[in-house]
């Protein structure tokens, strides 16, 4: 029974020691994009988009440019609890449209990180 009580101790104080210096993996977040192109917008006739985003408030700038026909695209770039309204222009031959209609979003917050819990046991 000492053995046994010996190693449950050691591996509650192992477990401890654990959650103690490992650091909580930071939550990222993304905004995931999708637009119909244009009909003008063909293999033979290829248009890239530009993708704006603004901060709540605040004005926008460029986030990034699709490749050649690619209607999606993904801002990896979010902070948690954060709000930000996204737009788009289609670009044929290197001239910008006007831009999509606006979309706003609100990315969720992180959530707190646990409490650390230590395990003592008294002889």
């Amino acid at each position: 029974m000492k053995k046994l009580f010996a190693v449950l101790l050691f591996a509650l104080a192992s477990l401890a020691h654990a959650q103690a210096t490992v650091p909580p993996a930071a939550a990222t977040f993304q905004v995931n994009l999708s637009w119909t192109g244009p009909a003008s917008c063909t293999t033979a006739a290829p248009c890239t988009y530009t993708v704006y985003r603004a901060p709540a408030g605040g004005t926008y700038a460029l986030l990034g440019t699709t490749a050649a026909q690619t209607t999606t695209y993904s801002d990896l770039t979010t902070t948690p609890g954060s709000a930000y309204t996204y737009i788009v222009e289609t670009v044929y031959e290197g001239v910008n449209s006007a831009p999509s209609n606006p979309v706003a979003v609100t990315v969720p917050a992180v959530p707190n990180a646990p409490t650390v819990i230590i395990i003592t046991i008294a002889p």
